[in-house]
C-alpha cells in the first residue's frame, strides 16, 4: 500500500487473477466521473444512498471496480484522488496532496512494508509538518479497504482524540457513495467512532487521561497514537494494555508521534531505546526523526515573508549558520531525507532568516527551550530540559557548535575484557589501521587492540557506550590525566574513563579521548584505564623520558577496585588525595590515592566544572558529554529543602563529573585560568627565564641547570618544571 515495488507487484497479481486490467486515469477524468455517479444516486432524507436512477452501463461498473481495486491496493491512489483535508492556510477542504514531511513518513512505512516487518513508526515530528493528518488519512484509508481492522486512535485528552476524528469525518462526508463500505456507522460520542460489522471493523476513539488501558480487552491492530509525553501513565495506559495484546504481523500498521517534551520521561527513554536498538534488529518500532525544515512550504510561508522580508542586507549570525550546518548534514544522513531533497540539499536562506527571527523572539521572551525543543536540526537538541540548567542553552549551543569530527572511533579488545564490546565485523572500518597497546610489568605483558570501526557521523550514532572515542591522539610534551568515574555495570548510572590533556598558557585543558559504559563496574574497567594509561604515556622533550599520565579514579564507589588492579600491574603515577586546608603538601607525607568525592569535596568539585565550562577553559568535544549539560539541574531536597547541584531525575552526569575529576587532579595546585592577562603574563615570565637556562642528564631524569639565577627564580622554575613525576 505504501511501497511503490509492493503495490505494483499487487497490482500484477490482481490484473492475474481477474484478467482485468488495471488503469490510472487522470484526476480531471477521476473528478468527471465522480460527478457523473453521484448525479445516478438517489437519496433518503439522511442523505443516504438508496440506489441508482437507473442501472449503471458497464464502463460505469468497470470504472468503480477500477477505482475500489486501485484504492485498496495503493494508499496514494486513494489519497491524492479521493482524500480532503483542511488547507494549511484557508481551512477550505481541498484535495490531498502529500507534501515533503509526509513524503518521508510514506518512504519509511514503505520500507518495512517491503522488509514484510509490521509497519510501526516512533514519530519525533515537528510541529505542523503533517504527520498527524497523513497518520489520520492512512487510518481512514484501512477502514475504508482493509476488512478485519481494529484501529484505535488517541491523544492526551478526550477532546484532542475527538479532534483527530473529525479529521476523518470532514474527508468521509467527501468520499463517493461507492467507495463507503455497505452499513459503515459513524458515531458522534462513546468510545466507538466507526463501526462496519459486515466488513469486521472499527475504529475506536481513546485518550491519555483514561483510567482503564487504551484497548484494554480488544486487540487491535491499528493505532495512532499522538501527544503521548502528556498521558497520565503511559507505561499502564500504552504499554501494558495496547502491546500487551499486541501480536504484530506484517499487516499491523501502527505511529507514534509526538513532539520532544523534556528529557528522562518516557518518550524520551523510548526514543533512545529505539534509535539504540532498532539497527540491532531489538526493536518492534522504527524511529524516525522529522525536524521543521522538512516543510519548508511553512518556514516561512509567504505571507510571513511578506510582513516580515529578508532584509537587503542579511548576512546569518552564528548560530543561525551552525543551524544550517547541523540541518544539512543531517538530511544528507538521513536516506529518506536524502532522496526527497536529494545530495546537494541547502537550508534556503529565507528559512534562515525565519530562524533567527524567532530564535531571538524566543530569546527576548524566555523561551528559548521551548522554540529549540520544536525547531531544532537534530533528536538530540530537539530533548530539552523542562528544569532549568545551571548551564545557558546559549553556553550548550556555543560547546556543541565546536565539536570536532572524532580523529578516531574504537572497539577494544584485549585481556580481561568481554567480548561483547568486541568490534562487529560488518561495523568494522579498516583492520590495517588497528593499534597496538602494550603494558610491560614484572608481573605481566599485556596488549590490547584497537579497531577502527565506522562513523557515519554523530547524528546517525545510535549508542556511544562500549566505544573509545578519540578527539586527540597523543602528543608529547602534553601532560594527561585518565581519569574514572564507576558505576556497578548494570546498566543504570554509566562507567566513564575521559583523558583529559592538561591547560596550558597557550591552549586551554581538552578532553581528547572518553570510553563510557553501562555494562563494565569499577572492577571490570581496569584493562581500559590501564590501556588508556599506557597509550598517552607520551615523550617529554624537556625531561628526556616518557612522561606517563595521571591515573585519577573516584575511590568513594567501586573505582578503588580498579585503583587496585592498575596498581597490582605496576602503574604508580595515581593522584595524591591532600588535605586543601592544611599549608603543608608535601607529596611524601601523602598516603591516600585517588579522587573521594565526599560532602566537602562534592562542592568543590561541582564549582571547578561551572568555572570551567562557564569560562570556556577546556575544549569539550563529546556531544554526549555536553549534552549531559542540559540535565545539570539545582534540586531541592522535599526533606531537608537543602540545594544540591545534579543531574535532573532519571538523568546522568556521569560523563561531566569524568571531566570534573580530569581537570581538578590536573590543576588543583595550579592557579587555572588560562585567558586571564595576569595568568598569561606571569607564565610568560617564567617561559623567558627558561631561554637562559642550560640542560644536563641525571641517571634518573632530566632538569634544567639553573645555578646561575638567584634562589627566587630557581625556585619557581623548580616548582613549574618538577624534576620528579608526583607519584613516581
Amino acid at each position: 500500500m505504501y511501497s511503490r515495488a509492493v503495490t505494483q507487484l499487487q497490482i500484477e497479481k490482481a490484473q492475474t487473477a481477474t484478467g482485468i486490467e488495471l488503469r490510472r486515469y487522470p484526476y480531471d477524468y477521476i473528478c468527471t466521473c465522480v460527478d457523473h455517479l453521484d448525479n445516478l444516486a438517489i437519496r433518503d432524507d439522511k442523505n443516504r444512498v438508496t440506489g441508482t436512477a437507473r442501472p449503471l452501463a458497464p464502463d460505469e461498473q468497470a470504472f468503480i471496480h477500477n477505482e475500489r481495486t486501485l484504492c485498496g491496493l495503493d494508499y496514494l491512489h486513494w489519497a491524492e484522488n479521493y482524500h480532503y483535508v483542511r488547507h494549511a492556510e484557508t481551512l477550505a477542504m481541498v484535495p490531498f496532496r502529500q507534501n515533503r514531511y509526509q513524503q518521508v513518513l510514506t518512504l519509511a512505512q514503505g520500507e518495512l512494508e517491503e522488509q514484510r516487518k509490521p509497519i510501526v513508526i516512533q514519530l519525533l515530528k515537528a510541529r505542523q509538518g503533517g504527520g498527524t493528518t497523513d497518520t489520520t488519512s492512512k487510518i481512514q484509508h484501512r477502514m475504508l479497504f482493509v476488512p478485519n481492522t481494529a484501529a484505535v486512535i488517541a491523544s492526551s485528552d478526550p477532546e484532542k482524540s475527538w479532534k483527530l476524528s473529525e479529521m476523518i469525518g470532514r474527508s468521509l462526508v467527501k468520499q463517493p457513495w461507492w467507495l463507503i463500505p455497505p452499513n459503515l456507522k459513524e458515531y458522534q460520542s462513546g468510545e466507538v467512532f466507526l463501526d462496519c460489522f459486515e466488513r469486521n471493523s472499527y475504529v475506536s476513539i481513546q485518550h491519555g487521561t483514561q483510567g482503564t488501558g487504551i484497548a484494554r480487552g480488544d486487540t487491535v491492530n491499528c493505532f495512532h497514537l499522538s501527544e503521548l509525553p502528556d498521558y497520565d501513565n503511559p507505561d499502564l495506559i500504552v504499554d501494558a494494555s495496547l502491546f500487551g495484546a499486541w501480536h504484530p504481523t506484517p499487516l499491523h500498521f501502527g505511529v507514534l508521534e509526538s513532539t520532544a517534551k523534556g528529557r528522562k520521561n518516557w518518550w524520551h527513554k523510548r526514543w533512545l531505546d529505539n534509535k539504540e536498538n532498532w539497527p540491532k534488529g531489538l526493536s518492534l518500532e522504527r524511529p524516525l526523526f522529522l525536524p521543521y525544515f522538512v516543510s519548508l512550504e511553512i518556514y516561512p510561508t509567504e505571507g510571513w515573508l511578506a510582513a516580515i522580508p529578508i532584509p537587503d542586507n542579511f548576512i546569518p549570525s552564528d548560530y543561525t549558520r551552525e543551524h544550517a550546518r547541523r540541518a544539512e548534514e543531517y538530511v544528507a544522513s538521513d536516506p529518506f531525507l536524502l532522496r526527497v531533497f536529494g545530495p546537494d540539499w541547502k537550508l534556503p536562506l529565507a528559512t534562515q532568516w525565519w530562524y533567527q527571527f524567532s530564535y531571538d523572539y524566543a530569546l527576548r521572551k524566555d523561551k528559548l527551550g521551548d522554540f529549540l525543543s520544536e525547531y531544532c536540526s537534530t533528536d538530540t537538541e530537539a530533548f530539552q530540559s523542562l528544569s532549568k540548567s545551571v548551564f545557558s542553552i546559549q553556553l550548550i549551543q556555543s560547546y556543541e557548535s565546536k565539536v570536532p569530527q572524532p580523529a578516531g572511533v574504537f572497539r577494544v579488545t584485549g585481556p580481561d575484557l568481554p567480548k561483547s564490546i568486541a568490534a562487529d565485523q560488518s561495523n568494522i572500518l579498516d583492520t590495517d589501521k588497528r593499534i597496538t597497546v602494550k603494558h610491560t610489568a614484572s608481573s605481566e605483558d599485556l596488549t590490547w587492540t584497537l579497531t577502527p570501526v565506522k562513523f557515519p557521523g554523530y547524528s546517525s550514532i545510535n549508542s556511544h557506550l562500549d566505544t573509545l572515542w578519540i578527539w586527540e591522539y597523543p602528543q608529547d610534551n602534553a601532560e594527561y590525566c585518565v581519569a574514572l568515574d564507576a558505576s556497578e555495570g548494570i546498566g543504570r548510572d554509566r562507567t566513564v574513563v575521559p583523558v583529559i590533556r592538561k591547560g596550558t598558557v597557550d591552549r586551554p585543558a581538552g578532553q581528547v579521548a572518553c570510553f563510557s559504559s553501562d555494562q563494565l563496574g569499577g572492577l571490570e574497567i581496569w584493562p581500559i584505564c590501564l590501556m588508556l594509561l599506557n597509550y598517552y604515556s607520551t615523550w617529554n622533550t624537556f625531561r628526556r623520558q616518557l612522561a606517563q599520565p595521571l591515573f585519577a579514579p573516584e575511590t568513594k564507589a567501586d573505582a578503588s577496585s580498579c585503583l587496585l588492579e592498575v596498581r597490582k600491574r605496576g602503574y604508580n603515577r595515581i593522584y595524591l588525595r591532600r588535605d586543601r586546608s592544611k599549608r603543608d603538601q608535601d607529596s611524601t607525607k601523602i598516603a591516600k590515592l585517588g579522587w573521594e568525592t565526599t560532602p566537602s569535596t562534592r562542592p568543590l568539585l561541582i564549582q571547578w566544572l561551572l568555572t570551567v565550562l562557564k569560562g570556556h577553559y577546556i575544549e569539550l568535544n563529546s556531544p554526549w558529554t555536553i549534552d549531559e549539560m542540559r540535565d545539570f539541574v539545582v534540586v531541592e531536597s522535599e526533606t531537608t529543602n537543602k540545594i544540591k547541584i545534579e543531574h535532573d531525575k532519571g538523568a546522568h552526569d556521569d560523563e561531566l563529573f569524568g571531566v570534573g575529576i580530569g581537570v581538578v587532579t590536573l590543576h588543583d595546585l595550579d592557579v587555572y585560568r588560562g585567558e586571564t592577562p595576569q595568568w598569561r603574563a606571569a607564565q610568560q615570565q617564567l617561559e623567558d627565564l627558561l631561554k637562559f637556562a642550560t640542560y644536563k642528564d641525571s641517571s634518573s631524569h632530566t632538569r634544567f641547570d639553573a645555578g646561575h639565577l638567584d634562589p627566587a627564580t630557581e625556585k619557581a622554575l623548580g616548582a613549574m618544571y618538577p624534576t620528579k613525576i608526583p607519584g613516581a
